[in-house]
């Protein structure tokens, strides 16, 4: 997906965003880590260009204020898988309420594959660059080792936790991130600034 969307960023956010899921047996998981593996893509994106040193202020802080928006919906996301996960299991009375809890939740593990994705694709991009001296190309090769074996351990705890859960030898609960950056009734600073504007 990461491949295609740097090929294609509109086709791939259509597909994803519109097309029927390819799972039949969990459409609506199949959708959501999609989902959430877009918004990764774009948030990277996003955060490159409030990092670019030669633009005006106004256009970093509309950046970060996207920003703050796809980090939102990141958040929900994960939420969401792990709450589709939780309906599916319970198809089947699982989880065990009596197994060991698992400190870090499926939806979390499928970010951090998602953000290493996007990591792997982008020293590969360095590593290939063309023009770059050798010893940045050498760098990044030695790094992307690095993080293809990360990926595939991260990989590998997914999958074992999946065999966990199914066997009923572990549980998962879903946490709830709060965030109160966005939420004006949260947020000190965003409820002072709507006081003063409507003062």
């Amino acid at each position: 997906m990461v491949d295609a969307w740097h090929s294609d960023e509109a086709t791939v956010e259509r597909s994803v965003l519109e097309a029927p899921p390819a799972t039949s047996r969990a459409p609506e998981l199949d959708r959501a880590i999609s989902e959430e593996h877009l918004v990764n893509i774009q948030l990277w994106h996003e955060e490159d260009e409030a990092r670019r040193p030669n633009v005006d202020d106004h256009v970093v802080a509309a950046t970060k204020r996207q920003i703050d928006v796809l980090n939102q919906q990141r958040n929900d996301l994960i939420e969401s898988i792990d709450s589709l996960l939780l309906a599916l299991l319970a198809e089947s009375d699982l989880p065990s309420p009596t197994a060991p809890l698992h400190s870090e939740t499926p939806g979390a593990i499928i970010d951090r594959l998602s953000v290493l994705a996007l990591k792997v694709y982008h020293m590969r991009e360095e590593a290939d660059r063309s023009g770059a001296p050798e010893a940045h190309r050498h760098l990044c090769l030695q790094r992307l080792e690095v993080l293809e074996q990360q990926r595939d351990d991260l990989a590998a705890c997914l999958d074992a936790l999946a065999i966990d859960l199914a066997a009923g030898n572990k549980r998962f609960q879903r946490y709830r991130q709060f965030k109160m950056y966005n939420d004006p009734e949260m947020n000190p600073a965003i409820r002072s600034a709507m006081q003063r504007e409507g003062e």
